[in-house]
């Protein structure tokens, strides 16, 4: 039997990752975990966020709000000035190559890969390097997103 390698592409919130295992998408959608309440430890790699809901993409009211090109607007439903994103995922290899993962928000964000805060911001696109915050294993990234007034959008890819 010949062997054959798998090339893995990994599109984090501001970023894309390489790996030779497996697939990983994490650009905003309906997928994230979300809730708009905080909750102890939300931010960790073993917090229980199966009682959540899944973020609502594209958000219905993302007024003037451009996404990331290649994502969706996302936030939760009914609309809450705070909102609380989650996203876990499995490396199973040291080989990764990392390029940047960005993020845009209608207001303010916070950015936390496996409970420790790597950065923040305000209105507009920034851009942040995530390899250095990852490891082998289970790793979460969330987003504590803020936002003043409509439209309630966030973009990650």
């Amino acid at each position: 039997m010949r062997a054959t390698t798998k090339i893995i592409i990994v599109f984090l919130l501001l970023g894309t990752y390489y790996s030779s295992t497996a697939q990983f998408n994490i650009t905003s959608d309906g997928s994230w975990k979300v809730s708009k309440t905080e909750f102890p430890n939300w931010k960790s790699h073993y917090y229980d966020d199966s009682a959540w809901g899944t973020s609502t993409a594209p958000s219905p009211n993302p007024g003037g709000f451009v996404p990331i090109p290649g994502t969706q607007s996302m936030w939760i439903s009914p609309y809450e000035d705070t909102a609380f994103f989650r996203k876990s995922f499995e490396l199973r290899s040291n080989c990764l190559k990392v390029s940047m993962l960005q993020i845009d928000c209608d207001n303010e964000y916070h950015l936390y890969i496996n409970d420790s805060l790597v950065g923040w911001g305000n209105s507009g696109l920034d851009v942040w390097v995530v390899q250095p915050f990852l490891k082998i294993g289970k790793n979460t990234i969330a987003i504590h997103a803020i936002d003043y007034n409509p439209p309630y959008a966030l973009s990650v890819k």
